[in-house]
Order: C-alpha cells, then sequence, then structure tokens
C-alpha cells in the first residue's frame, strides 16, 4: 500500500513534463542537461546574449479574473460531474489567491528565480574558458524597465558571480544608457503601426481562425468537456477546452499547482490527454503566430522591430572580433516580443513563403519558454573567427548557406549575410504611419506584455 502514493505521484510528474512542450510561453524553462562544450582547437573571446525574463506571475490579475467570469459563463445553471465541481473550485481558488497577493502580479515566481540562477550557473562555466589566464572578467548588462527583467538580471548575475567563484573580479557595465537600452529591447513601445493598423488585423486573423476550429477540433475535446459539464454544444466544447487551457498556463509557471493543468494529464489512464493537449497547444502557437509571429497578415513588421538588437549584436561582436573592447560578454534582459522579433530578423523563424510554411518554423514552446535565451560565442579557432549561435542553450545553426548544417559559421559569413539590411532605417519605415488615414490608438502602449486573452507576451 505505501508504494501506491509514490507510484501515483511519479505518474503525474511523468504526465507534466510531458504536457511542457505544449505550453508555449507559459512554458518552465527546459534546462539541458550539459550545456555545448567548447569547440576544440578554439578559444570562447566573446558571447552575446538576450534573454527572456523567468517564470512569472500573471501579468495582470484581470487577466485571470476574464477567464473565470468566460469559464462561469459557460458553465451557467448544467450540472457539473464531481471532477467538474472539483474544477470549478480550483479555479476561484487560484483566483482568489492571486486576488490576495497583489503584490506578487508580474513578478519573478520562484521558478524564475531558480531558473536565472542556473543560467548564470552556466554562462559562467561558458566563460570559464576565457578567464582561465585572468582573474579579471568584465561584462555588460542592460534590461528593459519591467521588474521582472531587473529581478532576472540580478539572479543571472548571483548564479554567475557564484560559480565564478570569489577569487574572479566581476567588473559589470551598463550596455548602454538606461533609457536608451530600454528603447532598444522594447521595440513594440515604439512602432505606431503595429498597435494602430497590424494589431486589430491579427485579432481579426485570430478570431476567424477560432472560429473555423468547429470542423477540426479533436473528438477527444468533446470526451473531455463531458467530463466536466456535459452536453456543451461543439462551439463552446472548444470554448471551455482554450479557456481551461489558458488557465492552465496560467498556473503553470507558478510556485504551486491548484489542480488546473492536472485536470488535463489525469481526466483519462491512457495516453488519449495528450492528443487534446497537442491540439491545444496548436491553437495555442496559432493565437501567438498571428499576434507576435510571421504571419502574412503582420506584414514582416516583426522581423523589423528585430532589426536594431540584430545591428547591436553585429557590432558588439564585431567590437570584440576586432579586439575593441574589453567587455567579454553582453547579458540583456528583455521579454519574449523582444527575443521572438530577433528570432525572424536572424532568420530562425521564416519570414517568407506561404502562411503554412511560415508556421512551420514558429514553436513557441521550443523557441519563447520562461527564460528564453539566444547566445552568439564568437570563437578564435585555428581556422579563424568563428562564431556559434545556440538558442535556450542547444546549437542552432546560422540559417543560410553555407552555415546551415554547421555548428560554427565563419565571422566574415555571417557580416556578409545580414550586411545588406537597412536596421534602425527599416524598423522606422515599417513601423511609421499616415496620421491623416489612421484611427486614434485604442489600447495603451505602456501595457509591457499583451493580456493572456489574445495579445500574450
Amino acid at each position: 500500500m505505501a508504494e501506491k502514493p509514490t507510484q501515483k505521484n511519479s505518474e503525474n510528474l511523468q504526465r507534466n513534463t510531458r504536457l511542457q512542450p505544449y505550453l508555449g510561453t507559459h512554458r518552465t524553462y527546459p534546462s539541458p542537461r550539459a550545456i555545448p562544450t567548447e569547440p576544440a582547437g578554439c578559444q570562447l573571446l566573446h558571447i552575446n546574449h538576450l534573454g527572456r525574463h523567468g517564470s512569472r506571475y500573471p501579468i495582470e490579475l484581470d487577466d485571470v479574473l476574464a477567464l473565470v467570469n468566460e469559464y462561469e459563463g459557460l458553465v451557467g445553471a448544467r450540472p457539473l460531474t464531481k471532477a467538474g465541481s472539483q474544477l470549478r473550485v480550483d479555479i476561484h481558488r487560484m483566483a482568489d489567491w492571486l486576488r490576495n497577493n497583489p503584490t506578487l502580479i508580474a513578478q519573478l515566481t520562484e521558478k524564475g528565480i531558480n531558473e536565472e540562477q542556473a543560467l548564470g550557473q552556466r554562462a559562467a562555466r561558458m566563460l570559464r574558458p576565457e578567464t582561465r589566464n585572468s582573474q579579471q572578467l568584465s561584462i555588460a548588462t542592460g534590461t528593459s524597465q519591467t521588474d521582472r527583467t531587473q529581478h532576472s538580471l540580478r539572479m543571472f548575475q548571483e548564479g554567475l558571480s557564484r560559480e565564478l567563484g570569489d577569487n574572479m573580479h566581476v567588473i559589470v557595465r551598463p550596455v548602454m544608457p538606461a533609457k536608451k537600452m530600454a528603447e532598444l529591447l522594447t521595440p513594440f513601445f515604439h512602432c505606431p503601426r503595429l498597435d494602430r493598423v497590424l494589431k486589430p488585423l491579427a485579432k481579426s486573423a485570430t478570431a476567424d481562425y477560432i472560429a473555423n476550429l468547429s470542423h477540426s477540433h479533436p473528438e477527444v475535446a468533446t470526451r473531455f468537456a463531458d467530463h466536466l459539464i456535459p452536453g456543451l454544444s461543439d462551439a463552446k466544447v472548444i470554448r471551455l477546452a482554450i479557456n481551461l487551457f489558458q488557465l492552465c498556463r496560467i498556473e503553470n509557471p507558478l510556485d504551486r499547482s491548484f489542480g488546473i493543468c492536472n485536470t488535463f494529464t489525469d481526466w483519462t489512464s491512457d495516453d488519449s490527454w495528450l492528443g487534446l493537449v497537442q491540439w491545444l497547444g496548436d491553437v495555442a502557437n496559432h493565437i501567438y503566430y498571428y499576434n507576435m509571429g510571421p504571419a502574412i497578415v503582420m506584414e514582416d513588421i516583426q522581423s523589423s522591430m528585430g532589426m536594431p538588437i540584430l545591428r547591436h549584436f553585429l557590432d558588439t561582436t564585431d567590437a570584440a572580433a576586432r579586439d575593441e573592447s574589453d567587455v567579454r560578454a553582453h547579458f540583456r534582459f528583455a521579454h519574449d516580443s523582444t527575443l521572438s522579433p530577433l528570432l525572424q530578423s536572424i532568420g530562425i523563424i521564416k519570414t517568407r513563403g506561404m502562411e503554412e510554411e511560415r508556421y512551420l518554423s514558429w514553436n513557441t514552446s521550443r523557441q519563447l519558454p520562461m527564460a528564453a535565451n539566444l547566445y552568439w560565442q564568437l570563437y578564435e579557432c585555428r581556422e579563424g573567427l568563428k562564431v556559434r549561435m545556440l538558442m535556450n542553450e542547444k546549437v542552432e545553426p546560422f540559417p543560410f548557406p553555407p552555415c546551415s548544417k554547421q555548428e560554427l559559421c565563419d565571422w566574415r559569413e555571417v557580416k556578409q549575410h545580414y550586411k545588406h539590411a537597412d536596421y534602425q532605417d527599416r524598423m522606422g519605415k515599417a513601423c511609421s504611419v499616415d496620421e491623416h488615414n489612421i484611427q486614434p490608438l485604442t489600447s495603451s502602449t505602456h501595457e509591457a506584455e499583451p493580456s493572456a486573452s489574445g495579445n500574450m507576451i
């Protein structure tokens, strides 16, 4: 009898692990078992980094309450199953807990703190070969102006310093003045056309996509809904599944479980639950695709917003290649809506071709989880200067020949490939609007991350 709870807990843990790859931008960081080692015959010269903040509490309490209200509207006066009644209690328990802890809203969770400390420790292991003959390390840091990105940087530095040890003196400099850094890392705040023209188009495309789901939702969604609220129409089955999945995604980065995600993994003894969350993960991925990805309706705005950050990566890497700077690492912390444009401007996320071709390269669970990060590592090798790119600490080849099948890319090839871009000018042109033919802004440009209902960072 004593073994049963242990076995059950082990099964729950395994199912939760299998759920993670479908939670998109609310996935906790998939920590690697090991980081890529220094290539043979090479010595690290410089690191360029852009990271998303670690796991966090919801950005707005109102987003959670709106989902709760939508759920209650779907329940109405319908009778609930035993599992449905328990879920209703769990949903309100999470909402009440967040309501009673307002200071936590938009802050890092303990999971997020641990993620960033561990990331800092692994960054120190990357840098250790570079510091083998030195007791001093100079780094440059910068963040957007939110508490969670600044807290992420502090925890990252704590892990970095802890791993380097007391004998290493770390000199920390700002990448650039704080206001200028914030502008670089929050291009979505400085793009009027995104807010005034393209977001309404993206919202319409998202609504059309969701409306068409009634023709394609899997049979398992109906069985799932009947397990909670029997007898819902097809349209309400879809709304219920999406609503609960959004609540699960909000719960996932928290430091405690309220049982909402368990509703998806525990309702059946076989693996049919996995088909449901795979479908829901694809739905969430599509919603982000229209709002933050390379969707045709967005008219390449995202990759344009990534150009100034790419320019900064190129400039700081080139300064290190020319030995014009003693800064050995640039660490920047911002948001998934900062990292996504950079991935698109680099070409990791495709911005050309038909909708289906673009979508194939778009995977928010893999590319933009909590604490997501991108590295450029500059090495001096026997054959010359080489660059290795890591996405979430795994090798990601540069997406152009002759580098697309290689771990290391010649620095000259990287510069040559990206030199055509006009960077700041491209963003300026893409983001400008004709003030005489545009509707007034209807949403605040001060929302640092879009809400859970659609525009979600």
